[in-house]
């Protein structure tokens, strides 16, 4: 079965499977060409997409897997401590890849998938996309080692990987796995350019763009629907005009969005912050779906998630210095 794959992806996951599940599953089976494997504890007894396995194992065991790997004592108390991890996981789980596949990688849970293949590049790149929560890289024996290179940065992932702190190995420039491909001239194709990345800052759906060292946001109207296995935005313009474009993908980080469909469809809707059934999309309904502004939420949200990552990025500015110095 794993033979006839072109694209493996990873997906570990532990603890509760998230509310959205279903819909990822069914997203994913749209894209015949990609094989994902998730590793979990949790028993899911539902019947799963022909292109999706779960491989069942306590998270004691993929410590204990991960570990197996490394000739020194790596740090992996907690799964978000994966992420790190996940620019490795070609070389952790190598005996996953089959014969023919080109491309191995990793994908969160908190994604509906569009037809990925649409946005693929024709020319051979080392590693398509630049940020943790979906990337691929080339099946080869240097790309599945490639996280062990040296980048300018003072941090090896022996550093990364033997700490308890979160270090974004998996898509920070300064010392992850980007800068690392970059000093060793490898090749990156921005597939940010194609997925809707939706903010966490903001109630509505603001799509942030990943733009070296930053990010953009485009804060228009918008809702998005998933169409037979294609995921579009429907943005409002000028009050009474529609545009619609494809993305790879939606990204709904750090969201908590409610579930109304029955089951599995072949078109929904996609609003803040529900899952709906499928109606006709007209300029009243993009308007109507959009959240009342409410400054308390709003800076409720942007206190809670910018303390979160002040937090990390203290810690991770300690261990900086500590190696530059």
């Amino acid at each position: 079965m794993i033979n006839k794959y072109k694209y493996i992806i990873f997906s570990p996951y532990f603890g509760k499977l998230p509310q959205n599940f279903e819909l990822w599953l069914q997203s994913c089976q749209y894209n015949e060409d990609f094989l994902f494997i998730v590793f979990t504890d949790c028993n899911y007894q539902q019947s799963l997409p022909p292109n999706v396995v779960l491989k069942y194992m306590s998270f004691t065991e993929l410590q204990q897997l991960v570990q197996s790997k490394f000739d020194f004592l790596i740090s992996l108390r907690t799964p978000y401590k994966l992420c790190d991890y996940k620019p490795a996981f070609g070389y952790i789980f190598q005996e996953y890849l089959g014969k023919n596949c080109s491309y191995w990688g990793h994908c969160d849970m908190d994604l509906i998938l569009g037809n990925l293949k649409t946005f693929l590049p024709d020319s051979n790149y080392d590693k398509i996309a630049y940020l943790g929560h979906f990337s691929l890289y080339k099946n080869t024996p240097e790309l599945r080692k490639a996280f062990m290179l040296s980048s300018e940065s003072a941090i090896s992932f022996k550093d990364v990987f033997s700490s308890d702190i979160h270090f974004a190995f998996d898509e920070a420039y300064q010392y992850g796995i980007n800068a690392i491909l970059h000093t060793n001239h490898k090749t990156i194709y921005p597939l940010q350019q194609y997925v809707a990345d939706i903010s966490n800052l903001y109630e509505n759906f603001a799509i942030s763009i990943y733009q070296h060292p930053g990010f953009i946001r485009q804060s228009n109207k918008r809702i998005f629907s998933f169409e037979d296995g294609r995921i579009y935005a429907h943005t409002l313009e000028n009050h009474e005009m529609i545009s619609k474009r494809e993305y790879a993908y939606i990204h709904l980080q750090k969201r908590s969005m409610a579930n109304t469909l029955s089951g599995t469809h072949p078109r929904y809707l996609i609003i803040p912050n529900v899952f709906k059934p499928w109606q006709e999309i007209t300029p009243n309904l993009i308007a109507q779906a959009q959240p009342k502004f409410l400054y308390w939420k709003k800076i409720k949200r942007i206190v809670f998630t910018r303390k979160q990552s002040f937090f990390r990025s203290i810690q991770r500015r300690m261990i900086l210095k500590k190696f530059h110095h």
